[in-house]
């Protein structure tokens, strides 16, 4: 049996000059974990290799990386793919049509929504957003009620078509009836 001593201001074991010196050291002060004695002769609990862990362990292989790793290292690793592998490999479905088109001036296109349903409790109901496709610049105006979205979106447009030196070409909303 080895037994150590824990340093907290160095943050490493110190074992006695008569046992060959070992020093460890842990990020994040993860020595604090460690216990103080380490038991030479306890036994390390036997693992039973069946081909999933194989396959977990060896990094989820492919069929040609497998067929390697079972022909050197003479193990069998499972057949097929882990459930791990499946959703590994699945990609996620495109969400809504896409127009395809990208506006190369600003306002060209301005994609406009309403938030709504606030958890906390304020003056403020809705929430206007108005995002410019071309340079993805956001407005956001809070609102009291939803009846200001309109007078709200005319006063931006009005005041971006100054500032940005174009007209208003596109308004896309998603027509959820907020």
């Amino acid at each position: 049996m080895v037994v150590s001593k824990l340093n907290p201001q160095a943050r490493h074991y110190e074992i006695p000059q008569s046992w060959h010196e070992a020093l460890v050291i842990g990020p994040n002060d993860g020595l604090l974990d460690l216990p103080e004695c380490f038991d030479n002769d306890a036994k390390a609990s036997k693992h039973e290799f069946t081909p999933d862990f194989m396959h977990k362990q060896c990094g989820h292989p492919g069929q040609n990386k497998t067929r390697l790793i079972e022909k050197i290292y003479k193990v069998k690793i499972m057949d097929g793919e882990s459930q791990d592998c499946v959703v590994g490999k699945s990609t996620k479905a495109q969400m809504g049509c896409r127009s395809g088109t990208h506006a190369k001036d600003p306002l060209e296109l301005i994609h406009i929504d309403l938030a709504m349903h606030w958890s906390m409790k304020t003056e403020v109901t809705c929430l206007l957003v108005a995002i410019d496709n071309t340079s993805s610049f956001t407005y956001m105006k809070p609102l009291q009620m939803k009846s200001d979205a309109l007078q709200a979106l005319k006063e931006w447009i009005q005041y971006a078509e100054v500032q940005m030196g174009h007209k208003l070409k596109t308004l896309r909303s998603d027509n959820g009836g907020e």
